[in-house]
């Protein structure tokens, strides 16, 4: 049974145009503790999301007039013109030395603008939403596509050496070698060359059958040349694995199978989790860090499916591309994953 039901009946039976319930008042009509977000996170307070406590009671004619966590205290009224933000109030310029403020300190005309602050001027035009994160539109990623395309951080490496070592017959070891490398040196991956040689005979070891398991676009198969290369005495690489399988399905076979297991797609993927109400397994943030790829896959697929038809790629790029150095809103995806109710921090 809903926890809140007692608390929604409570205001659909008031009359007063203007209600104060402490968050005392509340967890007695509710008989329950509210979660912790409650009295820490404004965030938790916003009522953008269709599934807060906060959408849910304006749904009994009241909005949130104020709230304030210092006296744990929520002001309720029917006038939806006095709907109070419940964002963080821009803070009042602090005093500093003249010198001192022109050399690092930016002005700010809304907070919008400082937590927008890492976005660069080519993404600035990427569609938000109510939280100023990234929707997952098929425009956003054709803009996020176009810009990659002219990064000159981001040439193709490794395709340009798949296409070398294609052109000269059967793919080799040496051949493998030389693709994996470039697409360590391409995506700044921190692997060394013993991995590098190690996963190429990896991809040529007959029993292993790599290609074929590849083509199947088999996600075990990533779980797999991890565990061989721990075995191997290397540290768990995640992140070149999914890497290699992501690239090499595409390029060989021209499908979208795979898609990478990245720190910074991890990082984002319990803020649209919880904004599109995807129930999961997981409970808090750091349980994704230590995600398997046969676990990984299916939840980045379930936040695909929210989205405007992107493929696995297009997702991919899209996310990684918009906050890889963006870290305020990366900080904010956490703060309201947390704030939803439906993560804890560890």
């Amino acid at each position: 049974m809903d926890k809140f039901v007692s608390l929604f009946s409570y205001l659909q039976h008031q009359t007063e145009e203007r209600i104060v319930l402490s968050f005392e008042d509340i967890e007695h009509l509710i008989g329950d503790k509210l979660c912790p977000s409650a009295y820490k996170y404004r965030a938790y307070w916003a009522p953008s999301a269709p599934y807060s406590l906060p959408s849910r009671i304006e749904e009994t004619g009241y909005f949130i007039e104020q709230v304030s966590l210092r006296d744990h205290r929520l002001v309720l009224n029917r006038d939806k013109s006095i709907k109070h933000s419940v964002m963080p109030v821009h803070a009042q310029a602090i005093s500093v030395p003249p010198s001192f403020k022109k050399a690092v300190m930016p002005q700010f005309s809304s907070f919008e603008e400082e937590i927008l602050l890492d976005v660069p001027p080519a993404l600035s035009s990427l569609e938000t939403d109510a939280y100023l994160m990234v929707k997952l539109t098929q425009a956003n990623s054709d803009l996020v596509e176009k810009v990659l395309a002219v990064d000159p951080d981001y040439t193709p490496k490794g395709y340009h050496a798949f296409k070398s070592c294609s052109e000269e017959g059967e793919l080799t070891e040496d051949a493998y070698s030389k693709i994996i490398k470039n697409i360590v040196i391409e995506n700044s991956t921190r692997s060394k060359d013993e991995v590098v040689k190690a996963l190429a005979k990896y991809c040529v070891d007959e029993n292993r059958h790599f290609l074929a398991r590849l083509q199947e676009g088999k996600p075990r198969l990533v779980d797999d040349i991890v565990s061989y290369l721990t075995n191997q005495g290397f540290r768990e690489e995640k992140s070149l694995s999914s890497k290699v399988c992501r690239y090499l399905n595409e390029w060989i076979f021209h499908q979208d199978d795979y898609t990478i297991n990245d720190s910074v797609v991890r990082s984002v993927m319990p803020y649209y989790l919880a904004f599109y109400q995807i129930p999961t397994s997981l409970k808090t943030l750091k349980a994704f860090e230590s995600l398997s790829y046969v676990d990984f896959l299916p939840i980045f697929d379930l936040i695909r499916e929210k989205s405007e038809g992107l493929t696995r790629h297009q997702l991919d790029h899209l996310l990684w591309y918009s906050y890889k150095n963006d870290r305020i809103r990366t900080e904010i995806a956490k703060a309201l994953a947390i704030a939803s109710g439906q993560f804890t921090r560890s």
